[in-house]
């Protein structure tokens, strides 16, 4: 039985207040619990509700938000450890899929949730360090990878493994020598193209195999490969986080270096480019470190970035200029970042969308997404409120971190959806939307419930660049709360929540 987690108290009104003209994120706690792992999150494509999964100290958790409310189920018991990794996903037929690591059963396992069911696969057996999942955008099938280790003695394992037919089908990309030192660096990410072909990022050691992990990614030329290695940077500390461009197919990456030791970190941001080059650059750098960079692509290909960045704990924090020491044992304290950058594969620099407030381990390798229409959805933990000195157990928490006006998720797009009014409007009642394009467009307007299903739609106009203002009576015979969204060639690109009285 579904039940509505107790502490979810945002008003659906405030969570959906986007895209005003400033940056806006709308915290919304989903559980307190004594988490073990970083929260990830996936964002379904059609409804565009948020889900998230995250390992307590009993279970892996998945959870999930509809009609202004999260709900909870268990996914596994006995999996946690201080190293689980878990990702998550949402597949073609709207089905939450997980890939986590079961340290009571020293194995990785997928499991998919059907009909309220949660179905498990255990794919391998042993020391599973790190995973990845993703979904092919041709077959729908998932496609898995994960780090392995034997234990003393052996070496690890970079291992791929695709579903068809409900047949798991499993090859080995990399074998090679790692310190026992540098198995907590072991990260893996992994996506598909539009032609069915994946791509996997993961650590190889350092040539003189003194400290450290060398960028790697490896792209197939098809479905089943075979693969192809290239370095792409010698450096790496933790978490590695892959897109590909939707218009171009080629992969980009985020992860965390040590820029000097003892002199803080960054944030680098990789990209293929046309000739074959990997393209570096910094995105964020701290004076301490950064952990668990996310990486997200909208519709144009413009990038988002979310990231922990810490500072030393003094007297005061530089920042806020309040205390931040805690009772538990930690000498740093972080804050969740999200960074974006508009252009596409051009070239930019990134800047600060979003200051989501204290992190704990931050925001795990899958906890942004920016395929929706509202900006960046993002997750991430910290210490609870409440609790003995700050410590565990912590709040899951997820915000929405919306681009400011005109920075919109495609090239042919840009637009920024202004006021609705009258809000709240009668039944039958046209309401007035404004709205400016970047350039010219065909222009529609949906009403969808707090669901996501779509009630009523309002058929597309051609308009110029400028602002415009668009007059419609949603045809509608409920009293509600509604999304009021705004389609540019066909994207959504705005919303606006609209509350129809009768």
């Amino acid at each position: 039985m579904r039940v509505p987690h107790a502490l979810c108290a945002l008003a659906l009104a405030s969570a959906l207040a986007l895209d005003t003209g400033e940056a806006q994120t709308p915290i919304d706690p989903v559980a307190v619990v004594p988490i073990t792992s970083s929260p990830v999150l996936a964002v379904d494509p059609v409804t565009h509700l948020p889900h998230v999964a995250f390992v307590t100290d009993s279970a892996l958790v998945h959870a999930w938000k509809s009609r202004g409310s999260w709900y909870t189920d268990t996914v596994a018991t006995g999996v946690a450890n201080s190293f689980t990794d878990v990702d998550l996903r949402i597949n073609s037929a709207g089905r939450p899929a997980t890939l986590y690591t079961h340290w009571g059963a020293r194995a990785v396992e997928y499991a998919e949730r059907v009909e309220g069911t949660w179905q498990v696969a255990p794919l391998d057996t042993g020391i599973v360090l790190a995973v990845a999942l993703a979904v092919s955008p041709v077959s729908g099938e998932p496609v898995a990878v994960w780090a392995n280790w034997h234990g003393p003695g052996t070496t690890p394992e970079i291992k791929l493994a695709r579903r068809a037919a409900g047949v798991w089908t499993t090859q080995s990309l990399d074998t090679t020598s790692v310190k026992y030192s540098q198995l907590s660096q072991l990260s893996v990410a992994v996506a598909v193209d539009a032609s069915d072909r994946p791509v996997v990022a993961w650590g190889r050691p350092r040539a003189d195999a003194l400290t450290g992990l060398v960028l790697t990614c490896a792209m197939a030329a098809g479905p089943d490969g075979p693969f192809t290695a290239e370095p792409v940077d010698s450096s790496l500390n933790n978490t590695i986080s892959l897109a590909l461009d939707p218009a171009s197919g080629r992969p980009r990456i985020v992860y965390a270096v040590p820029v000097s030791l003892g002199l803080g970190g960054a944030v680098r941001y990789a990209a293929r480019d046309a000739g074959g080059s990997w393209e570096v650059m910094t995105a964020s750098s701290w004076r301490v470190e950064v952990s668990a960079p996310s990486l997200a692509l909208d519709a144009g290909g413009n990038p988002f970035i979310a990231h922990t960045g810490y500072t030393p704990i003094g007297p005061a924090d530089a920042r806020t200029a309040t205390p931040k020491a805690t009772q538990c044992a930690v000498v740093e304290i972080g804050d969740v970042f999200v960074d974006h950058r508009a252009g596409g594969e051009g070239a930019g620099t990134f800047s600060l969308l979003a200051d989501l407030g204290g992190g704990d381990a931050g925001n795990g390798p899958r906890a942004l997404d920016a395929s929706g229409p509202y900006g960046a959805a993002v997750a991430w933990s910290y210490p609870f409120q409440g609790g003995p000195g700050d410590c565990p157990p912590y709040t899951v928490a997820y915000g929405l971190a919306t681009p400011p006006a005109g920075v919109g998720p495609g090239p042919g797009a840009r637009i920024g959806l202004g006021a609705v009014s009258p809000n709240p409007a009668r039944l039958g009642e046209a309401v007035h939307a404004s709205l400016t394009l970047g350039e010219p467009a065909d222009v529609a307007l949906e009403l969808h419930d707090v669901a996501g299903r779509l009630v009523a739609a309002r058929e597309p106009v051609t308009l110029g660049a400028g602002p415009h203002a668009l007059d419609w009576a949603p045809a509608t015979n409920r009293a509600g709360v509604y999304w009021l969204r705004v389609r540019a060639g066909g994207q959504p690109l705005g919303a606006r929540t609209l509350v129809i009285v009768r």
